[in-house]
C-alpha cells in the first residue's frame, strides 16, 4: 500500500487509492480488522495490510446489497454508534488524520500500529 507515512485513515479515504471508500467503510473495516484509525501504514503488517485491503471489498459489497434490501443498519457496527458491540464501553470519536474526518473506535478492540 502506497504513502507508508501516511495514516491508515488518510489512505482508506484517498480516492486514487479507494475509490468510493468513504467514512463509514474506513470506520467499519478497521473495526473488523482491530487496527486504530491513527495507525501509520508503515508501521501495520503487510499481512494485516492486505487483509484491510480484502475487508474494504467485501464490506463495499455486503453495503451495496445491504442498501438494496435496506438493511444497512443491521451492517454497521461503529460508525455513528456510541457502544462498542463486543465490550459495550464508549466508542472513541476524534478528529483523525491529515483529512480531519470524524472516526469512531474502539480502544481495546483496536491496536495502534506506530
Amino acid at each position: 500500500m502506497g504513502k507508508p507515512e501516511s495514516l491508515i485513515c488518510d489512505v482508506l479515504l484517498d480516492q486514487e487509492i479507494f475509490s468510493g471508500s468513504g467514512n463509514n467503510t474506513k470506520d467499519e473495516v478497521l473495526y473488523r480488522q482491530q487496527v486504530h484509525p491513527e495507525s501509520k501504514v508503515k508501521a501495520i503488517p503487510d499481512v494485516k495490510l492486505e487483509m484491510i485491503v480484502s475487508e474494504i471489498r467485501k464490506f463495499s459489497l455486503e453495503y451495496l446489497a445491504a442498501l438494496k434490501e435496506e438493511k444497512v443498519i443491521n451492517l454497521i457496527k461503529v460508525h455513528q454508534k456510541k457502544l462498542c458491540p463486543v465490550h459495550g464501553i464508549l466508542l472513541l470519536i476524534k478528529v483523525t488524520g491529515r483529512l480531519k474526518r470524524k472516526s469512531y473506535f474502539c480502544k481495546v478492540c483496536q491496536k495502534l500500529y506506530d
